[in-house]
C-alpha cells in the first residue's frame, strides 16, 4: 500500500502493465500447449497416485480438460481485474 502512494511508481506500474499485457494476456494459449505435451502423463500419474478429495481445491474431481480450462479462466479474470484496476491508479 505504501508503493501504491507515490506516484512515481504507480506511472512506472501502468506504463510496465501497459508493456507486458498483450504477452502475458497469451499465457492461457501457453497453457494450452503445455496441457497437450503432458496430458499422455496425465493419464499415467492417476495410475500412479490415486486422486484425494481435497475440498478446498476441486480439481479431484474435474477432469485433466476441466481442471485446465479452470485454470485458464482463473488467470483470465485476475488478467481482467489487474488490467482495469493498474488503469485506476494514474
Amino acid at each position: 500500500p505504501a508503493l501504491l502512494k507515490d506516484e512515481k511508481f504507480r506511472n512506472r506500474l501502468v506504463e510496465r502493465w501497459d508493456m507486458y499485457k498483450a504477452d502475458l494476456k497469451k499465457l492461457p494459449e501457453y497453457m494450452d500447449a503445455q496441457a497437450d505435451y503432458i496430458r499422455l502423463s496425465e493419464s499415467f500419474n492417476h495410475s500412479q497416485w490415486p486422486i484425494v478429495n481435497n475440498p478446498e481445491n476441486g480439481d479431484e474431481t474435474m477432469t485433466f480438460q476441466q481442471a485446465v480450462d479452470r485454470a485458464k479462466q482463473a488467470f483470465l479474470d485476475k488478467w481482467e481485474w489487474m488490467d482495469k484496476n493498474i488503469r485506476n491508479l494514474r
